[in-house]
């Protein structure tokens, strides 16, 4: 197992990188206070993906150094040289400045928040990438204390997501190693792994090795138990309805989820039955 204050100082580094990637956003914000809203908005148009760039770099070569750390703790054979991803297209950072300003003036908090959770999804897509790369490997999601209940949820499940479950998604950036690229990491969303982040989440993922896990928090064994707890008061009195249907004159079967009154259960459903009653348990 590996234990909690390993995989907290990576995360504490990460951290650091966020904090000093917002006080260098609330500079920005403080050169342009006195632009027009459009002067404002072409200012971050052209400024954003160099501070993006900067941070998300930062924080993607962290994520492969404690990669090849965690390979070298679980005495991975024939471990591979871990890559990192060096910029995001403008288009990315472009996006987020009009989320941002979307309401017609510059809202820092939004603005902020999609900035550390962009740092988060360069962070996680570099331990994926990699695990793909390596083989043999699961991500585990590591929250923090205090995180929400949706965070909880996600890093109750343990170390389920395999990196090839991710694969063909759409890429978004540009890693090292450019020119070989169809074999190197790609930025493909990490929410496709279950693995989504909100913005200002604090939540790492953690690549392990087959039967092993990561060490957490005393404070996580009790979202564990609710998580647990949920799961079994949502799934109470569901049944297992199958639907057949010919298609080219074969038959094929479609499976639903019904409750007790009779109403169709999805997994989106459930879902968000398990994050509210662990909202309402957890006071959040």
């Amino acid at each position: 197992m590996i234990d909690y204050a390993t995989t907290l100082g990576y995360a504490s580094l990460l951290d650091q990188l966020s904090k000093h990637a917002l006080a260098e956003l609330d500079r920005l914000f403080g050169a342009v206070s006195d632009f027009s809203d459009r002067e404002k908005v072409e200012a971050f148009m052209d400024l954003m993906p160099e501070l993006g760039n900067k941070f998300g770099a930062a924080s993607s070569e962290v994520s492969a150094e404690f990669f090849d750390e965690l390979n070298q703790i679980q005495e991975v054979k024939r471990p591979i040289s871990p890559e990192s991803f060096v910029e995001m297209p403008p288009s990315y950072w472009h996006s987020l400045v009009g989320w941002g300003t979307s309401d017609g003036f510059a809202d820092w908090a939004k603005i902020a928040g999609g900035l550390t959770r962009r740092l988060s999804e360069m962070s996680a897509d570099t331990m994926i990438g990699n695990a793909e790369l390596q083989g043999g490997l699961s991500a585990q999601r590591v929250p923090r204390i205090g995180c929400c209940a949706f965070c909880s949820m996600l890093a109750s499940r343990g170390a389920v997501y395999t990196p090839g479950s991710a694969g063909g998604v759409v890429g978004r950036g540009r890693p090292i190693g450019s020119h070989k690229q169809a074999k190197g990491i790609r930025p493909r969303g990490a929410q496709r792994m279950g693995e989504d982040y909100h913005d200002n989440c604090r939540c790492r993922v953690v690549t392990v090795t087959a039967n092993n896990s990561v060490q957490l928090s005393k404070e996580a064994d009790r979202h564990f138990e609710l998580y647990e707890a949920a799961r079994d008061k949502v799934n109470s009195g569901l049944e297992l309805n199958v639907i057949q249907s010919r298609v080219g004159g074969s038959l094929k079967n479609e499976y639903e989820w019904i409750d007790a009154s009779g109403e169709s259960r999805s997994a989106k459903d459930k879902t968000n039955e398990i994050v509210k009653y662990m909202r309402h348990k957890l006071g959040a």
